[in-house]
């Protein structure tokens, strides 16, 4: 079944962008996510999915949604495709990833650890008088933060959470700059943390709540609530352009999507691809739907000639 809603010609586009520059993706509670630039804006829709969405991060070129219900779906962006889904306890309001294995924090203060090959959770930590609304993964370290406007730390996989610090708002997003654990608030006070040491380095008010922050680069993107994307001075908080989504917005995340034709992942377009392809589609493995119909026919195979023939950006 059909789960998402590009069309072949987005797809294109999205495979022939996908190493030029990473996508922006923006979700919210309308279960619509929206992708754009991150320098341009020019937001179209991406994909419907059939929860509320909560939160999203990216594990290489496949975005991970999680939802109020705490379920999780899979959306391959090269393929505009949302390929699977599975639940977990609680209501996955924030997700991070490390090595491969996804983080699940919640808003009753519990993170667990998924194994994505078989979905299953490994482990579950809670966090000390706290909830959870925004984590981010930095090395093998795993920092935590909600509402209750502290943050923790500890191991990405295991270990205790330790307290690293807290701010003068709820926190609400989280991510890392080339130095700084910058904290987005409700109130749109982002606050510039020494990761190791909970220090203040300073701060800066935003126009409104920050419902998301993602480093492109040196330049800091920051979501509001209402759909607006700003892209900002990460030390300063000047405001460089801002760009619409059109939706309310609960998760954002960079995404650079892996090349179609590039089947084998190996970086390389040639004869091998079109075998790699050939058996994922006996497999029936819907990475082989490159036009996207939500079946696999002879279609598929023009549609995969006409984009191996166009080949990939480098």
């Amino acid at each position: 079944m059909r789960l998402g809603i590009c069309s072949a010609l987005a797809i294109a586009a999205l495979t022939t962008a996908a190493l030029a520059e990473p996508l922006l993706f923006v979700g919210g509670p309308n279960g619509i996510v929206m992708v754009g630039s991150p320098t341009t804006g020019n937001f179209h829709p991406a994909a419907i999915c059939g929860g509320a969405i909560n939160s999203m991060v990216a594990n290489g070129g496949e975005l991970l949604l999680g939802d109020t219900a705490g379920i999780i779906y899979r959306f391959d962006p090269a393929l505009g495709l949302i390929t699977s889904s599975f639940q977990v306890p609680g209501d996955a309001a924030a997700l991070a990833i490390h090595d491969g294995k996804l983080l699940v924090g919640t808003s009753q203060g519990q993170v667990h650890l998924v194994d994505l090959a078989s979905t299953s959770v490994v482990s579950t930590r809670s966090v000390q008088f706290g909830d959870v609304r925004a984590m981010k993964v930095v090395g093998d370290t795993l920092f935590a933060g909600g509402h209750s406007t502290m943050v923790y730390k500890a191991g990405a996989e295991s270990g205790p959470f330790t307290f690293l610090t807290a701010c003068g708002g709820q926190v609400n997003s989280m991510t890392m700059g080339p130095t700084e654990l910058l904290l987005g608030t409700v109130t749109g006070v982002v606050y510039r943390i020494d990761p190791g040491t909970g220090a203040y380095y300073g701060t800066f008010q935003g126009a409104e709540g920050q419902s998301g922050l993602v480093m492109h680069g040196p330049v800091l993107l920051a979501a509001a609530p209402d759909g607006t994307i700003r892209r900002q001075n990460a030390q300063t908080g000047a405001v460089l352009a801002t760009f619409e989504s059109s939706i309310t917005v609960r998760g954002m995340a960079l995404v650079t999507p892996r090349c179609v034709p590039d089947m084998n992942g190996d970086g390389a377009l040639n004869l091998a691809d079109f075998g790699s392809f050939q058996t994922v589609y006996a497999l029936g493995d819907m990475r082989a739907d490159v036009n996207a119909d939500g079946v696999l026919s002879l279609s598929d195979f023009g549609m995969f000639q006409t984009l191996f023939a166009a080949g990939c950006a480098q």
